[in-house]
């Protein structure tokens, strides 16, 4: 006999950290499915397809915040009476938190796992920045030891992720990443969980606590993964437990239709 299928229960955009790209949530994206949510993962701009294509190779968050928003509403469009959820990891995390303070009427709850811009050894980090900067601020160089090693210690070979990166494209990172905070306080009413490895070595377990203290929405959760590392829900670093708790997170969140939404599913 085929399998049953599983009944749709909502939908999940999943965004990417630094240097990664849409295929490290191949393994969330099945486990999502077996529980009755839908994952999409695009590539953010600079990285993956766009990098790959020439279409659109640097680097732009801002724009990748546009484009967020507009997958966001063209899900939701298509299935109104399901909860949409973003879940963003690191530069992804940051990306939710900030398309979600600038456009809260396209998601209905944000996952957010190390968003934070403070990490540890920041300050060597940003000397390396600003001295390549001086020299060439658009000459790539390669940053795989300095983010994709200190990520997750099984970082298996993947050849659409982006190992070298310019000073520029850095700079205009760090400043995004710096923001978070800013916009995590602009959050009012979105529920939000906050998820961080205990073992993470790249962001300082410290800086997302603060920044989840920042959030003004009265409906927000920290959950801290003890075993994890950086990444927690890509590359397949997540565990059966971790997942249990995130769905049953999403559980407590169903859409709140509201009239135009009623409508539109009538129709």
């Amino acid at each position: 006999m085929p399998p049953q299928k599983v009944p749709l229960k909502g939908m999940v955009i999943c965004l990417h950290g630094f240097g990664l790209n849409a295929c490290s949530y191949d393994a969330f994206g099945k486990a999502m499915a077996d529980r009755g949510y839908a994952a999409f993962a695009p590539d953010i701009r600079g990285f993956g397809y766009w990098r790959e294509s020439g279409i659109h190779p640097k680097l732009d968050l801002n724009l990748a915040v546009e484009d967020v928003c507009k997958i966001a509403r063209t899900v939701k469009a298509a299935h109104p009476e399901l909860p949409l959820f973003v879940l963003g990891e690191s530069m992804g995390g940051a990306i939710g938190l900030t398309a979600v303070s600038i456009h809260p009427e396209d998601i209905d709850g944000l996952i957010a796992a190390v968003p934070s811009s403070e990490r540890f050894e920041q300050t060597k980090a940003s000397t390396l920045v600003a001295v390549r900067y001086l020299l060439n601020p658009d000459k790539e160089f390669d940053v795989k030891g300095k983010v994709l090693d200190r990520a997750v210690s099984s970082e298996e070979p993947d050849q659409r992720n982006r190992l070298k990166v310019s000073a520029r494209e850095l700079l205009h990172f760090q400043k995004f990443m710096n923001a978070a905070m800013d916009h995590a306080k602009g959050i009012a009413s979105t529920p939000v969980l906050l998820v961080q490895g205990c073992r993470d070595n790249l962001v300082k377990p410290a800086a997302t606590v603060k920044l989840y203290r920042s959030l003004r929405s009265p409906d927000k959760r920290l959950l801290m993964v003890g075993n994890a590392e950086h990444l927690i829900f890509q590359k397949g670093q997540f565990n059966s437990q971790t997942m249990e708790m995130l769905i049953g997170w999403m559980k407590e969140h169903p859409r709140v239709l509201t009239q135009s939404a009623v409508s539109t599913n009538k129709e």
